[in-house]
């Protein structure tokens, strides 16, 4: 049987393309829509002009989720908590990332202060159900959330890692009355420590809306082709599919960034280093990782924008300073760079797309890091009927 094998990364800026066919490298490179990432996996596969009677193995890898993440472009979440902690995403903990800087800002939560709702419900430590959930109790907060109109519902109760009675019967009765998903703490994240946990319920259903609206449009316009398996890249290093990522998509956040380092492992092995650095620099974020004796480094739980996530994932430290990333002056005259990022369209004022703001890869080109008749994509990298059968 004719195969080949496609590997795909949607950055914020740029979507690169990979094939792999009859032992042959090809490569190919477009801009990235905005507006609608998901066009670019599908007009970068159809340039390819693949037949349909040809399997395709496609992975892809993405920064969809950590760039809506970086600049706080995510859906509408209401968070429902147990009745006297609903402040817990904005208190958070009490350590300081820098102890001694009087102008540390806290990162600001994917939720609204006044969008974090409460419920009277107890477990204890045990999973015993101390204060049980009253149906009167579920239409006031049934008509709390109706008022929030929200995209998506995060539900984070005390010990529910113990026991999920409460959020279930919470989910049950949400679903039935308000059409929007639900992330489960008990389901997304079942361990202990309430405000890690709460975080991430909070980072994946912030990102479900988003995720689920991108792999669907890419697996619904692939019907004519024959891609057995789609594999979707998580921030653990691993694969997934599309149904199982959309029902979680917090696995994702690291999604583009964890192929990087994949790539970086496998540089180490080629090249007898068994000891590197990767930086992966995208249009949008910046991402940092180490390969020790050969190995990727990971951990149980780490950040995306300063936002806990407690989920094991391959150790990547990720800013929002890309090569789009956009120079401003804040209130106090100190130069910022980024979160946001002048993507694809227009782009950085060197793309001369109409871009007015001025970014890092302005900077960089000014400075002569950047040649300016070098631009990977001005370079005739595509390839032309290539004969796949």
């Amino acid at each position: 049987m004719t195969e080949i094998r496609l590997g795909i990364d949607v950055g914020g800026t740029f979507t690169d393309c990979v094939v792999l066919n009859k032992g042959q490298l090809f490569l190919d490179k477009i801009f990235t829509n905005p507006k609608s990432p998901a066009d670019a996996v599908l007009e970068i596969i159809a340039r390819q002009k693949i037949p349909g009677s040809v399997r395709i193995e496609l992975a892809h890898g993405t920064t969809v989720a950590t760039n809506a993440i970086l600049e706080r472009k995510t859906a509408r979440v209401a968070l429902i908590t147990t009745s006297g902690f609903k402040h817990i995403l904005h208190i958070g903990r009490q350590q300081r990332a820098s102890l001694y800087n009087p102008r540390l800002m806290k990162a600001e939560p994917l939720v609204q202060e006044d969008h974090c709702l409460e419920i009277k419900e107890r477990m204890d430590h045990q999973g015993q159900v101390v204060t049980p959930v009253t149906d009167q109790d579920l239409k006031k907060l049934l008509n709390k959330v109706k008022k929030i109109k929200p995209e998506a519902i995060a539900i984070s109760l005390l010990y529910s890692f113990r026991n999920s009675l409460h959020e279930e019967q919470l989910a049950r009765t949400l679903s039935a009355h308000i059409p929007c998903p639900l992330s489960l703490s008990s389901r997304v994240s079942p361990e202990i420590r309430e405000f890690e946990r709460t975080s991430t319920t909070a980072i994946d259903a912030a990102i479900k809306p988003i995720v689920s609206h991108y792999l669907t449009k890419i697996t619904s316009n692939l019907a004519g082709l024959r891609v057995e398996p789609f594999h979707v890249m998580q921030s653990n290093g691993g694969v997934n599919l599309p149904e199982a990522v959309m029902k979680q998509p917090v696995n994702l956040v690291l999604s583009g960034p964890a192929g990087g380092v994949s790539a970086c492992r496998s540089l180490a092995e080629l090249t007898g280093e068994p000891n590197l650095i990767g930086l992966d620099m995208g249009g949008t974020s910046t991402d940092v990782s180490i390969i020790v004796d050969g190995r990727i480094t990971t951990v149980e739980a780490g950040k995306i924008g300063g936002l806990p996530m407690q989920l094991p994932m391959i150790d990547i430290e990720t800013i929002g300073a890309g090569g789009g990333s956009i120079a401003w002056i804040d209130q106090g005259g100190l130069l910022k760079v980024g979160p946001h990022s002048a993507g694809a369209l227009p782009g950085p004022i060197c793309y001369q797309k109409g871009g007015t703001d001025l970014t890092v890869s302005d900077a960089n080109l000014l400075l002569g890091y950047l040649p300016a008749d070098h631009f990977l994509l001005n370079l005739n990298m595509r390839y032309r009927g290539q004969n796949y059968v």
